[in-house]
Order: C-alpha cells, then sequence, then structure tokens
C-alpha cells in the first residue's frame, strides 16, 4: 500500500502552491495539514488517518500531545479469549496504559505516566 501511495502521490518532491492558513486551526488539524502538503493520492484519501498520542504525567498532570498519520494501525489481540472481536481489539488498543520512566518536561524528572492513543 505505502508503494502505491509512493507511486500515486501528486505531491512527491514537490512544493505546495499555496500555504494553508493553519493559526486559527487546532493542533490536529495543523498536524494533518502538514503531513498533506507532501502526500496527496487516493490511497491517502480512503485509508490514512490520523491518531493522538497523549501522555500524562501522574505527578504534575502535565500532558504531551503527538500526532501521527497512519495508514495501518497493529491492534492488540485478547490473551484470555480464543475469539474476539475488531471492537474489543479497539478497545484495547484505545485504553489507557501506565509507563514508567516517562521524562516529564514539567517536572524534569523520570515520572510513571498514563498513555492514550484516540484516533
Amino acid at each position: 500500500m505505502d508503494w502505491l501511495h509512493e507511486d500515486l502521490n501528486k505531491l512527491s518532491g514537490k512544493s505546495p502552491l499555496k500555504e494553508a492558513r493553519t493559526e486559527n486551526m487546532s493542533p490536529a488539524d495543523r498536524a494533518w495539514e502538514k503531513f498533506k502538503k507532501s502526500n496527496e493520492s487516493l490511497i491517502q484519501t480512503l485509508f490514512y488517518g490520523q491518531q493522538r498520542s497523549t501522555v500524562c504525567c501522574c505527578k504534575c498532570t502535565k500532558e504531551s500531545e503527538t500526532y501521527e498519520a497512519f495508514s495501518d494501525l497493529s491492534l492488540p489481540l485478547l490473551s484470555s479469549s480464543n475469539m474476539c472481536s475488531l471492537k474489543d481489539c479497539m478497545q484495547l488498543y484505545l485504553n489507557r496504559e501506565t509507563i514508567s520512566g516517562w521524562n516529564c518536561p514539567s517536572c524534569k524528572d523520570k515520572r510513571d505516566a498514563i498513555k492514550k492513543f484516540d484516533i
């Protein structure tokens, strides 16, 4: 799919004709516009999406958000069952998880944090 996108990409190696005004856009919209500046194909239109990763410090509650375009997701499977639905796998992927050793930009120290994906 990546090869098809690259072959069909109308903007590959070209600079956009006009810059989009981003000052009044949300961070998610700005990230998507930045991605679209160099990616325009039927594959991108049909199969690409955007995910937000939010990490929140358990001590000071400082949040860090990043946005990333994706064309596929590696979903976890439920280990307790031989059968699980796509909904179950998506829910597991989108659940919060505790991570340790995150470098909090506010505390300036390694802290436990909660990480969550949203699409």
